[in-house]
């Protein structure tokens, strides 16, 4: 057991990203790359002399480096996975300033592993930047700052940004003529295609390489342990945050208040019912203090603001009511 894990370790320390191999097939566009001879070969270990127990090994809380990092990957993707106008349309996010934070995100991360200034292939495993130099006309190439000597204070263009994230065409020898360029050829102009059933055909672009140095700060399944074709990636963010949110019965404020305000909770019914006879909902046609006549808007704030008052009211109520059923314990 001690020689197999040594042999391990001995390879977690030594891999090194390789280069990365064509698909071997269109229909398989996320086939990862295979490592060198010159890597240890996990079939030769004797891996069931390593105690799989999970419940043995102790768990570790992240580091900051490795928030910081779920975080980029996600807005990465994010960034890749929406055409501009779809994201702003149905998410309500602009995707220009995705791509601003992910160009900074990147250069916040100062880990060895993650360090664009020590590891000259940045901290994304889902994007070869050989690929994106060969689409990249080797003028503009020249005269660009390189990745690390970015300053806060020197920002570069939304193009060059964009360049750092996005693939300017197809990568991976899929039918090119299905998808157009991914960035304008002027700096700064986005001009992304804006059919989102087309865009997304460009986020099969993107491998997912195993031997990124980045991945020893993402987060894996079996304990860290899963590698490889037959799991592809790491954890997101969204399934982490989904899994925390079933383990801790936790939702949104804005979710936990439309169960009850969307018109079929009768106790909160009977409520606003209760207010409003006592008066609580009539809203003076004049201001209290000046006794100017107060436009329809102003007196729909008024209500507003009222209503939302009743809501909070509600919500810590039924908070309370949960909490005394559980035997005073806040977490269930």
């Amino acid at each position: 057991m001690a020689d197999a894990l040594r042999m391990l370790h001995q390879h977690w320390e030594s891999s090194s990203r390789p280069t990365t191999a064509e698909p071997e097939s269109q229909d398989h566009p996320h086939n990862t790359s295979m490592l060198s001879e010159a890597n240890v070969n996990a079939s030769a270990l004797n891996l069931s002399a390593v105690d799989p127990a999970p419940e043995d090994r102790p768990m570790s809380l992240p580091d900051e480096a490795d928030l910081v990092l779920l975080c980029c990957d996600y807005l990465r993707d994010l960034r890749r996975a929406y055409a501009p106008t779809a994201l702003h349309e149905t998410e309500g996010i602009h995707g220009d300033y995705l791509t601003l934070a992910c160009w900074a995100l990147t250069r916040a991360l100062t880990a060895p592993a993650v360090n664009v200034t020590t590891e000259p292939e940045g901290n994304d495993a889902w994007f070869d930047v050989a690929r994106q130099h060969a689409q990249v006309d080797a003028d503009a190439l020249a005269t660009r700052p390189v990745l690390h000597t970015s300053k806060p204070n020197q920002l570069p263009s939304l193009q060059d940004m964009e360049d750092e994230i996005l693939y300017r065409g197809n990568v991976i020898h899929m039918d090119a003529s299905a998808v157009e360029v991914a960035h304008s050829p002027v700096a700064g102009q986005s001009t992304t295609k804006e059919d989102p059933q087309v865009f997304h055909h460009s986020y099969d672009w993107y491998d997912y390489d195993d031997a990124h140095p980045s991945n020893r700060h993402r987060f894996y399944p079996l304990q860290g342990l899963a590698s490889g074709p037959d799991l592809p990636g790491s954890l997101t963010l969204g399934e982490m945050v989904a899994a925390g949110l079933v383990g801790l019965q936790a939702k949104t404020r804005r979710q936990a208040e439309e169960s009850f305000t969307g018109g079929d909770h009768v106790r909160f019914e009977q409520y606003i019912n209760a207010l409003s006879d006592r008066g609580f909902f009539d809203i003076e046609t004049h201001d209290e203090t000046t006794g100017q006549l107060l436009t329809e808007e102003e007196r729909d704030a008024i209500y507003q603001e009222r209503y939302a008052k009743v809501v909070a009211k509600f919500r810590i109520k039924l908070a309370s009511n949960i909490v005394e059923a559980h035997g005073g314990d806040p977490s269930l």
